[in-house]
């Protein structure tokens, strides 16, 4: 997803409104991402924020050499008000689909862009929620019971932190090694996917090793 602030057809200096996007990307029901706008401004504003939404449906592996085309077999079926963005993809029998969706429905949908009028005053905050669903049947067991704002203010426990918390770290005396270590275990913590097997409950890399 990539995002810009603009007023009129200018981009907004980042010492007057500044837009952040946070969150910790877990899967456990989904991913969670919010935006927030910030103004510096001694005045009102009002602005444009772009959101540009899509999905290649890309293969993990494909990443390491070349992706293949597939934008004629993506079907589109968003919702009028831009509440959601729906994308989904099919071939021989396979079949994925990616979900957007926004607590705050912007103005102005146009597409794969979401765009939201912002009306902020001095000193004034905006923000918007949103939520991207880990598809049925991917056998997720622990989902997060609250949003990123309860995470990031540890309202709620969040799992990968415990995971994180359980998982082993090395202690070296080369520096390097001790943070390429502790980088990869943090990267696991959120490239993982629980889920049951039998009366046993493991947890599997979503996305390939981070080596």
């Amino acid at each position: 997803m990539h995002c810009c602030l603009c007023s009129g057809r200018r981009e907004v200096h980042p010492d007057r409104v500044r837009a952040d996007g946070w969150g910790r990307p877990s899967l456990s029901d989904g991913l969670h991402e919010r935006i927030e706008v910030a103004s510096f401004a001694t005045e009102r504003i009002r602005l444009d924020l772009r959101l540009e939404v899509g999905n290649d449906f890309a293969d993990i592996l494909e990443v390491k050499t070349s992706v293949r085309d597939r934008s004629e077999r993506i079907q589109r079926r968003h919702a009028p008000d831009g509440s959601l963005l729906l994308f989904g993809y099919g071939q021989d029998g396979f079949t994925a689909e990616t979900r957007v969706e926004s607590t705050r429905p912007p103005q102005r949908p146009e597409g794969d862009h979401l765009v939201w009028e912002i009306d902020i005053g001095p000193r004034e905050e905006w923000q918007v929620d949103l939520e991207v669903p880990v598809p049925p049947g991917m056998g997720v067991t622990e989902p997060v019971r609250g949003d990123v704002a309860d995470i990031f203010h540890h309202r709620v426990e969040d799992p990968a932190a415990r995971w994180l918390a359980r998982a082993a770290e090395l202690t070296s005396d080369h520096l390097g090694l001790e943070r390429a270590t502790a980088q990869t275990r943090s990267d696991m913590s959120a490239l993982r996917l629980e889920t049951q097997v039998g009366e046993e409950r493991i947890s599997l890399p979503a996305a390939g090793m981070p080596f």
